[in-house]
């Protein structure tokens, strides 16, 4: 089993892969609607690999690079939420009594369905959105994949590092899960539905281009109908 190393250009659904001279897409999205809630699971199922040439290759990592170079510093995004926060109690601004409702138990429990199918459907906007911008960039469509199984080098160790974030995402769902059932407050289930589809989108770190973690290619299949 051949050791190798992923690296990420600013797509959210696809990450490089490159063999020799040959370059690689690997498209994340998981194949299996496991895979979403039980991240080991991806290790299991074929990711669909696309061929790139070095010309296309190049295209990805032009682009990528010059927006990586904007980012958001956290320190700002803190400062502005501790503000904000801080002007809020001064003024005694409640911007949540404003999502206040009276629905009722049964009501509660369809919205609550709702929010997680609406999570999970934006994800899959996201992915489709994803795709067509990497297809406007190189030129060409995705087709014809190849299918390879990866498994991380060290997988109890890797699983081990990432099981504390997801079971914090848990958490957070299961609290504006449970206020918004005691309080009917239709802020807590947007926050709910953010943090299902942050939540969702975890499964893309079952194969992370983090330079820490190394992966072995199983197998390959050229055709998953030849499984």
């Amino acid at each position: 089993m051949e050791t190798i190393q992923l690296y990420y250009r600013g797509n959210f659904r696809y990450i490089l892969l490159s063999v020799g001279k040959q370059y690689y897409l690997i498209d994340r999205r998981p194949s299996h609607i496991i895979g979403y809630f039980l991240l080991p699971s991806n290790w299991h199922f074929y990711y669909k690999v696309y061929p790139i040439t070095t010309e296309e290759y190049l295209k990805i990592q032009t682009k990528y690079s010059k927006s990586s170079k904007f980012m958001i510093p956290v320190s700002f995004v803190g400062g502005l939420s501790v503000f904000l926060s801080t002007w809020m109690r001064v003024n005694n601004v409640d911007i949540f009594q404003y999502f206040n409702t009276n629905l009722s138990p049964v009501a509660k429990g369809i919205a609550l369905c709702l929010s997680f199918l609406s999570s999970f459907i934006l994800l899959q906007i996201v992915y489709s959105s994803r795709k067509k911008n990497i297809q406007t960039l190189i030129g060409k469509n995705l087709d014809s994949p190849l299918f390879y199984k990866f498994r991380p080098e060290k997988p109890l160790q890797f699983t081990l590092n990432t099981i504390g974030l997801r079971i914090f995402g848990v958490s957070l769902i299961a609290i504006f899960v449970l206020a918004f059932l005691y309080l009917g407050n239709i802020a807590m289930l947007f926050g709910n539905i953010l943090m299902t589809f942050i939540y969702f989108g975890m499964a893309n770190g079952a194969i992370s281009p983090n330079e820490k973690w190394k992966y072995r290619i199983v197998d390959v299949l050229p055709d998953m109908n030849k499984k």
